[in-house]
């Protein structure tokens, strides 16, 4: 970016200073924020709920941030989505395809495998002697120039392979 000197000496431009704001504004715009409620993913990772990031496995490891709890062991579900063409729902949970109890390590590979070209959300709560902790969930807030995208109170969203050539085809919409 150009500099130019100003009245007052060295310091930078009012040009420079719109250049570095334009920037942020769409850094932030390509970004968004997340808070995690409960253990927070590792893999597959997470992002806006509605464009689910897609696994190249149809037997994908789950994996997740270990519980400050010592001695911790972890329960898993993952749901299918259930695409209603009339609600359009971002999250609409299906019937639940994979749910784990008891688990003593931070990953899980999920059994059976899934289907091609569908998305599931997935989720992971602690154990700790006789407490429980909630289901873990997130919530998502992203600008888009002028649309703001705010999701919360989300499951982890994850979307498999299109067909056994894995990522060649786009998957259809939610």
């Amino acid at each position: 970016m150009c500099q130019r000197k100003t009245m007052e000496g060295d310091g930078l431009s009012t040009k420079h200073w719109f250049n570095c704001l334009l920037l942020a504004c769409l850094l932030l715009n390509v970004y968004g924020c997340m808070t995690f409620h409960g253990q927070r993913p590792i893999y597959p990772t997470v992002g806006n709920p509605g464009v689910p990031n897609t696994v190249t496995s149809l037997q994908p490891v789950l994996e997740w941030v270990p519980s400050e709890k010592k001695e911790a062991t972890y329960d898993v579900i993952v749901v299918e989505q259930f695409n209603d063409p009339q609600h359009h729902k971002v999250f609409n949970p299906g019937k639940t395809v994979f749910i784990r109890e008891g688990i003593t390590e931070t990953k899980v590979r999920i059994e059976p495998p899934l289907e091609f070209d569908k998305i599931y959300w997935w989720s992971v709560r602690a154990r700790n002697g006789d407490g429980v902790s909630e289901w873990s969930r997130y919530d998502y807030s992203g600008s888009y120039f002028y649309v703001h995208v705010y999701a919360k109170n989300f499951p982890y969203p994850f979307r498999t392979p299109v067909n056994e050539n894995g990522l060649s085809d786009d998957a259809a919409s939610p």
